[in-house]
């Protein structure tokens, strides 16, 4: 597979069939072994991941949000802070899972142990890079399209 068309999928937008065959790209262009198939496992783990954040990134910030306001008294205030601070936080448990599956394609024989091992090597630094790419997209970009949102329909009607 060929990076520039996983890459392309993904910018064009194509969901989490664009960013699987990303993250696949990924695992056969830094693999530590000879590119093989992309295991099932690594693909579940993937789609878990998505899931979860999806579920987390587009549910949660509006409930949470609410109720962060009530705490501080202005209620766009807190949707902005659960909106920008919830695909954050959230990428403490997803890292794990997004590490997973790179290490069933990489090392399909390890055991639990192992597997648990390689996720925590470098937690911290996995997560704080993860939280970085997260901003763009999910805090500042989710926010932005509501927003923008907001602003046509009002000037537009709709």
């Amino acid at each position: 597979m060929r990076l520039h068309f996983a890459c392309g999928g993904a910018a064009r937008g194509e969901g989490a069939g664009g960013l699987t065959r990303l993250f696949q790209a990924f695992a056969v262009l830094f693999g530590t072994k000879q590119p093989v198939g992309v295991p099932l496992g690594s693909y579940a783990a993937w789609l878990t991941r998505d899931f979860v954040s999806m579920g987390v990134i587009f549910t949660l910030p509006p409930i949470v949000g609410k109720q962060v306001g009530e705490m501080i008294g202005n209620e766009k205030a807190g949707y902005y802070a659960a909106q920008f601070g919830l695909p954050l936080a959230l990428q403490t448990v997803t890292t794990p899972i997004h590490l997973l599956g790179y290490d069933i394609y990489n090392n399909p024989n390890n055991t639990v142990g192992q597997r648990i091992a390689f996720m925590g090597k470098d937690y911290f630094k996995n997560v704080g890079i993860r939280m970085i790419r997260m901003v763009p997209p999910w805090s500042v970009g989710t926010i932005g399209n509501k927003e923008l949102r907001t602003y046509f329909h009002d000037k537009f009607g709709g």
